[in-house]
C-alpha cells in the first residue's frame, strides 16, 4: 500500500495528501482515493502504486529548451529576499553600437548550431546526415520540434466578387497565456527498495519553426506536418 511506502525526505507529508484526497473523492477508499488525487495533482516526490503494484513517483519538470540561459560576462549577483536572482553586466550596449558586429566573445555565445565546428551542418553525402533517415523516422523526430495549436488560427475568408461592404461581427478568441505544450516523460530508476518509475512533464515551446528555414525538405515536411490534418473554414459571404 502506499502508506507502507518508504518516502523521500522532501516529501509532503502522506497524511495531509490523505486529507486532501478524501475530501475530493470521499465515496473511494483511502488507498484508492490517494493515488487518484497523486495522479491528478501531480503531486512531486511521493511515491504510490499504480494498478500493476508498481511504485511510481512525479517529479519536476523537464524544459525541453536550446540554451536556455548564457552566461556571458557579468559583474556581480544580486538576490533579493524572494530567491530571485539578478546578474547585472560590466557595461551595457549603447544605441551606436547596436547597429554593428557582435563582439567575438558574444558572437560565440549566440551562433546556431549549425555554425559550431562538431555542429549539425553537415554534408547531404555524410552518413549521419539527417536525411539519410527514412520519411517514418523523420517525421517522428521533427513532431518533437514542431506542435501545432488545437485552435483554428488561420480562417481564410472569401470576399464578393462585387466587394459589397457590409457589417461584420468581429471574429477572434482569447488564447492561452502559455505557449507550450506538454508530454509525460516516464524512466525507470532503482533504489535500495528495488525498481521504480519515474514521472517527468516535458515542456517545449508549442511551435518552433526556425529550423523550416534550414533548407527546401524541411519546409516541406514541416508544412505537411503542420498543416495536412487541419480543417480550414471558408466563410462565403452573403
Amino acid at each position: 500500500m502506499t502508506f507502507q511506502l518508504r518516502q523521500p525526505r522532501n516529501s509532503k507529508s502522506i497524511y495531509d495528501i490523505l486529507a486532501s484526497a478524501l475530501k475530493e473523492y470521499p465515496d473511494l477508499n483511502k488507498e484508492t482515493a490517494i493515488v487518484q488525487f497523486i495522479r491528478k495533482e501531480c503531486i512531486k516526490n511521493v511515491f504510490f502504486l499504480d494498478e500493476e503494484g508498481r511504485r511510481c513517483i512525479y517529479r519536476d519538470e523537464f524544459y525541453y529548451v536550446h540554451r536556455p540561459f548564457l552566461l556571458l560576462d557579468y559583474e556581480e549577483e544580486h538576490c533579493d529576499c524572494c530567491e530571485r536572482r539578478f546578474l547585472v553586466r560590466k557595461q551595457t550596449a549603447s544605441l551606436e553600437s547596436v547597429d554593428r558586429p557582435k563582439l567575438k566573445h558574444l558572437g560565440q555565445a549566440v551562433r546556431q548550431p549549425s555554425e559550431e565546428v562538431c555542429g549539425w551542418n553537415l554534408p547531404e553525402d555524410h552518413p549521419r546526415h539527417f536525411l539519410k533517415f527514412p520519411q517514418e523516422i523523420r517525421d517522428l523526430i521533427l513532431e518533437f520540434a514542431l506542435w501545432a495549436t488545437s485552435h483554428p488560427f488561420v480562417r481564410p475568408r472569401l470576399i464578393e466578387s462585387n466587394w459589397k461592404t457590409h457589417l461584420r461581427e468581429p471574429n477572434y478568441f482569447i488564447g492561452p497565456n502559455d505557449f507550450h505544450s506538454r508530454s509525460l516523460g516516464v524512466c525507470t530508476r532503482s533504489d535500495k527498495a528495488g525498481k521504480y518509475f519515474e514521472f517527468r512533464q516535458v515542456i517545449r515551446k508549442e511551435i518552433d519553426a526556425s529550423y523550416l528555414r534550414t533548407s527546401g525538405k524541411f519546409i516541406a515536411d514541416g508544412l505537411h506536418l503542420l498543416y495536412a490534418k487541419k480543417l480550414l473554414p471558408l466563410q462565403h459571404a452573403q
